[in-house]
């Protein structure tokens, strides 16, 4: 059974929850903007930009400009659609990137893979909010760097509880690292 399991009408009300979760990190005070990027018969993305609209059309292209202007943001989860209507969370990726959009590099990374398969391979630093240092250099950018892991079951209970660990997070990310970025 999937963990972070929502329903249609929390799934409507996300948005609104994932622009609040951005503000630290946003240019604009009030958050970027959140679209419904993908929604095919299993999947749908909900993705943030700038602006009314996204200038790209994948998702994994859109961006919104970070507080201090140097830094390009992209966000987006991916939600898997189960047997009964319910969606539940496949990953939650926060991107930070440098430079113009044709020489961007990753700089640092916050994910989550809440679904990720007890067996597979590192599920344990994947499954909870973990940091990738790409900044750093190659072993740094695929190396898990798992936060609040000693509380990972707490945390998958719920969308709501999830949320507030990556919100945690979030402003750790802008506090300790990107401030001083």
């Amino acid at each position: 059974m999937p963990v972070v399991v929502i329903n249609q009408s929390e799934l409507q009300a996300r948005t609104l929850v994932v622009q609040k979760l951005l503000r630290p990190v946003a240019n604009v005070k009030s958050g970027p903007s959140i679209k419904r990027a993908s929604a095919t018969t299993s999947d749908i993305v909900l993705a943030a930009h700038d602006g009314p609209e996204p200038t790209a059309s994948s998702y994994r292209q859109w961006r919104f400009q970070a507080f201090g202007k140097r830094l390009k943001v992209q966000y987006f989860e991916r939600w898997m659609m189960f047997e009964d209507r319910s969606l539940y969370l496949d990953r939650a990726y926060l991107h930070f990137f440098e430079g113009r959009s044709n020489e961007e590099r990753e700089v640092l990374l916050l994910h989550c893979d809440p679904n990720e398969p007890a067996s597979a391979e590192h599920s344990k630093y994947k499954r909870g909010p973990h940091l990738h240092l790409a900044f750093v250099g190659d072993a740094f950018k695929h190396s898990h760097v798992a936060l609040e892991h000693n509380y990972l079951d707490s945390i998958l209970t719920s969308c709501e509880t999830l949320t507030e660990s990556f919100s945690r997070a979030i402003q750790m990310v802008r506090e300790e690292i990107l401030l001083n970025f």
